[in-house]
């Protein structure tokens, strides 16, 4: 997200103090000055630039990206420059921010839009948004969240249910690689790695949000799911990083080559 964003964000859940030292970390990394900078915000800004070499190619062989939980696609922006030939799939189900992704991107011809929640099953769901922005979830605000961050449910609404590999048939990408799967869906991760099926397997890496201790939101998941399900599919964690004071935070994952069971070669 944009740096305004974030400092909302952090003004939001911490206050003013916080709020203030995030911003001149975020400023002096900008202008690569050494600052002390959160393990979470690290391993995302690692992770974004580095992507390419943890996948063992050049910037202009990464390809494809999978984004759930889109939100105003800040990402997008940042990636993009790093990642010149990359397209984009985005999945936002907030119909507080799917008109805007959609105006952000309208005359971008390599990101797509898909309106709706990714999850294991298909259908209709409830979606809980909060009094923080873009952390409303398919999973109600648990303890954690209201102890850590004031967070409280505004309000709710259905939302169209999708798995992760139906689009990506539907819409032909089914059978291509897919470099990075970026996953920031507020504690409903197993949902979304679960729905990836088989797609799964041509997926060369993952980023996605980590709970250590407890999740955030009712019913979430927990670092240990996640690991435990990424680890039999031949994935290694390559990059953690999490608040010291919870637990929470962004974890990468990259299976290496060797596992990776692609049949189709990749499309240029």
């Amino acid at each position: 997200m944009s740096l305004y964003e974030k400092f909302k964000t952090k003004l939001q859940r911490e206050g003013v103090a916080e709020a203030m030292r995030a911003a001149a970390r975020w400023l002096a990394r900008l202008a690569g000055i050494p600052y002390d900078v959160q393990p979470y915000d690290y391993i995302q800004a690692h992770a974004e630039r580095n992507l390419h070499r943890y996948l063992g190619c050049r910037r202009e062989d990464v390809h494809r990206f999978v984004i759930v939980g889109a939100h105003l696609g800040h990402e997008v922006s940042s990636m993009r420059r790093r990642y010149p030939r990359a397209e984009f799939k985005l999945f936002e189900a907030s119909p507080r921010y799917v008109q805007a992704l959609r105006e952000r991107f309208r005359f971008d011809g390599k990101v797509q839009i898909f309106d709706c929640a990714v999850s294991d099953v298909s259908g209709e769901a409830t979606f809980h948004e909060t009094n923080l922005e873009g952390s409303g979830s398919l999973l109600e605000v648990g303890d954690l969240a209201k102890e850590s961050y004031g967070m409280k449910q505004s309000e709710s609404y259905k939302v169209q249910l999708s798995r992760l590999d139906a689009p990506a048939a539907e819409n032909q990408y089914a059978d291509e690689i897919i470099d990075c799967l970026w996953v920031d869906v507020q504690g409903a991760e197993m949902q979304v790695l679960r729905s990836a099926g088989e797609l799964l397997n041509k997926v060369r890496s993952i980023f996605v949000e980590v709970s250590a201790y407890k999740p955030l939101y009712n019913g979430g998941a927990t670092f240990a799911e996640i690991m435990g399900f990424l680890g039999l599919r031949g994935y290694v964690l390559v990059g953690l990083g999490t608040d010291p004071s919870n637990g929470t935070g962004n974890a990468l994952y990259v299976r290496p080559a060797r596992t990776l069971f692609v049949d189709v070669p990749r499309q240029s």
